[in-house]
């Protein structure tokens, strides 16, 4: 189990949720797309008046990245309680940055949502099991 802090699930109405959206390429209809994806999975969830943050033709290689940086500022100025994106690849294609960034909001915190993984955040108690769930979708993307 890790140490990191919790957010009750209760008062999801009072919490700031974080959408976040990136494409490499700047396509309008790609983000609009990732949005009504992670909107959806938040009003169905219960989180209501989420703010978006997109990254419209920003490469997901590294973490310089003008929303992802407004982001994460508000998580550190404790404005955010959850993130929440369509999938892993719209953070990075590197899993191990996926993991620090993750786990350094966690601390913070912060709940973390990736609607098509599956993922929420008891994943991260299970850290082995994450890598070997992005792995798998990334021979997945290559297979493609």
């Amino acid at each position: 189990m890790s140490n990191s802090k919790r957010v009750s699930l209760s008062n999801k109405r009072e919490m700031k949720v974080a959408l976040y959206c990136r494409v490499a390429r700047e396509d309008n209809t790609a983000i609009e797309g990732q949005a009504h994806i992670i909107r959806e999975y938040a009003k169905k969830h219960g989180y209501d008046n989420p703010v978006l943050y997109s990254d419209n033709g920003v490469s997901g290689i590294g973490f310089d990245r003008p929303a992802l940086g407004c982001l994460s500022a508000d998580i550190l100025a404790g404005h955010i309680k959850a993130v929440i994106v369509k999938d892993l690849s719209r953070l990075s294609r590197n899993p191990l940055e996926i993991s620090d960034w993750i786990n350094g909001i966690r601390r913070c915190g912060v709940l973390f949502i990736s609607v098509q993984d599956g993922i929420t955040d008891d994943h991260f108690d299970k850290k082995d099991e994450l890598f070997q769930m992005y792995s798998e979708y990334l021979k997945k993307l290559k297979n493609k």
